[in-house]
C-alpha cells in the first residue's frame, strides 16, 4: 500500500482509480452540499462525517486524493457547457460519486441541477457566507491594492495570510511554469494530468472567465448561483414532511444541521469541525505544486532508468556476440 502524503495539514493516500470503470453506488446518496467555495464546505463536508456520513465528497479529495477523478468531472463539465458527449446522469455520477453519501464545492457545484435531478432523495445544503466576507475571502488582498499580485507577492512568506484565492488560482494556473509543466504531464501519462485543465475550466465558468473578477462581477456570480439552486430545488418534490433544502451559515452550528437530517445534536464535547482557511488553502496548494513536480521528475528517472537498462541489454548482448 502506498504511503501517505501531506499537502499542508491534508494528509491522504495519492490513489488511481479509475471510477469509471471500477466504480459504483455502495452507499445511498443523502446530501449535496451546493454552497459557493469559500463558504465553509469543507468544514460542512467534515461536520457531515461526524453526524455519520460515509464519505463526503469536496474538491480537494478529486485535487489530491484520486486526481484521476478530473478526467470525469471535466468530462461532466463540457458536456454540460460545450455539448461535447453525454451529459452526466444518475448513472455516470453513481460511477464516479458510488463510494460517497454527499458531494461538495468545485467542480460538483457547477453540475448542482443534474446532480439534484439525478438524486431527487438527496436533502440540500446551501453553505452561506455574507457577501462582502466571501467577496474579501475569495478575491480582495487586504494589503495591497492591485487586482493581481506578482510572482514575488505569491511568495512572499510575510504576504501569505493576505494572498487572494482567486489571485493565488490566477497566478498557480497562468504562471509560465505551470504551463511547461502541463505537456510533459500528459506526455508522461500522469494521473494527475487533468487537474490544472479541470480547476482551470470550473473556476473560467464560475467567474464567467473574468480576469479580475470585479465586485460587480462577483455579486453577480454568486447571487445567481445561490437563486438558481434555489430554483431547482423549488422544482423538485419534498421529502414527505421535511424540507429539502436548508439555507446555512458556519455559526449556526449543529442544531439546524442535526434537525435537517434527523439526528442527534453531538455532545458538547465534540466541537463544530473548522477546517480550509485561507492560510491552509494556500499551503495545500503549494504543497500540491511542489509534489507535482516531484512526481514528474520521478517518472522521467524511471522512464531513463528503463531506457538505460534497455540500451546497456542491447550493448551487452552485442558485446557478446
Amino acid at each position: 500500500m502506498a504511503a501517505p502524503h501531506t499537502f499542508g495539514d491534508y494528509t491522504c493516500v495519492v490513489t488511481d482509480i479509475d471510477r469509471m470503470k471500477h466504480g459504483s453506488r455502495t452507499v445511498p446518496m443523502k446530501v449535496l452540499v451546493l454552497g459557493l467555495p469559500r463558504t465553509a464546505s469543507e468544514s460542512t463536508a467534515k461536520a457531515l462525517r461526524l453526524l455519520g456520513a460515509t464519505e463526503l465528497y469536496h474538491g480537494f479529495q478529486a485535487a489530491l486524493e484520486n486526481p484521476l477523478d478530473n478526467k470525469y468531472w471535466l468530462a461532466a463539465l463540457q458536456a454540460k457547457f460545450e455539448g461535447k458527449g453525454k451529459p452526466y446522469g444518475r448513472a455516470g455520477f453513481d460511477r464516479l460519486l458510488g463510494h460517497c453519501q454527499g458531494v461538495s464545492d468545485l467542480p460538483a457545484i457547477l453540475l448542482a441541477e443534474e446532480l439534484i435531478e439525478a438524486y431527487p432523495e438527496a436533502k440540500v445544503i446551501l453553505t452561506h457566507r455574507e457577501f462582502e466576507s466571501w467577496y474579501t475571502m475569495t478575491t480582495k488582498q487586504k494589503q495591497q491594492n492591485r487586482a493581481t499580485p506578482t510572482s514575488d507577492d505569491l511568495a512572499d512568506p510575510q504576504l501569505l495570510p493576505h494572498r487572494s484565492v482567486y489571485a493565488t488560482i490566477h497566478l498557480k494556473v497562468h504562471h509560465p511554469f505551470t504551463r511547461i509543466v502541463a505537456l510533459p504531464q500528459h506526455f508522461l501519462h500522469m494521473h494527475n494530468r487533468f487537474t490544472k485543465p479541470t480547476f482551470l475550466y470550473a473556476w473560467q465558468h464560475l467567474t464567467h472567465n473574468s480576469v479580475h473578477f470585479t465586485r460587480n462581477e462577483a455579486h453577480s456570480v454568486y447571487h445567481t448561483h445561490y437563486a438558481s439552486i434555489r430554483e431547482i430545488v423549488s422544482r423538485q418534490p419534498k421529502h414527505q414532511n421535511n424540507s429539502k433544502l436548508l439555507e446555512y451559515r458556519i455559526g449556526d452550528g449543529w442544531g439546524p444541521l442535526c434537525e435537517f437530517l434527523g439526528v442527534e445534536v453531538p455532545p458538547e464535547s465534540v466541537a463544530f469541525p473548522k477546517g480550509n482557511d485561507l492560510r491552509v488553502f494556500m499551503k495545500r496548494i503549494d504543497d500540491l505544486v511542489w509534489w507535482e513536480i516531484w512526481w514528474m521528475m520521478r517518472r522521467v528517472l524511471q522512464i531513463a532508468a528503463a531506457v538505460g537498462l534497455l540500451l546497456g541489454a542491447l550493448y551487452v548482448s552485442k558485446w557478446w556476440r
